[in-house]
């Protein structure tokens, strides 16, 4: 399958000092080929990790304690927005 795709010449603007310059035309021509798969290129690639790759340790979700504060701080102004938009009337 293949496609083609053209667009009509456009005329160039003319410069500010009032000399006629010659009108410059653009084309763009695109197409694409679908071909079969071929025994170099097969549909399913296989996936494998480098060499001596070494899967994370799987650990429980926790919030560390230096940042207890921060996380306190921006749940604080989310309650505080949330609040006064109760009270918007409209």
């Amino acid at each position: 399958m293949a496609g083609a795709l053209q667009f009509a010449t456009v005329p160039s603007l003319l410069p500010i000092s009032g000399r006629k310059m010659p009108k410059v035309g653009m084309r763009i021509r695109a197409s694409t080929e679908i071909s079969e798969p071929t025994v170099d290129s097969p549909t399913n690639p296989s996936f494998s990790p480098p060499p001596n790759f070494k899967p994370p340790e799987p650990k429980r979700f926790s919030i560390r304690p230096d940042k207890a504060l921060d996380i306190l701080g921006a749940a604080l102004s989310l309650i505080f927005r949330l609040g006064t938009g109760v009270f918007v009337s409209g």
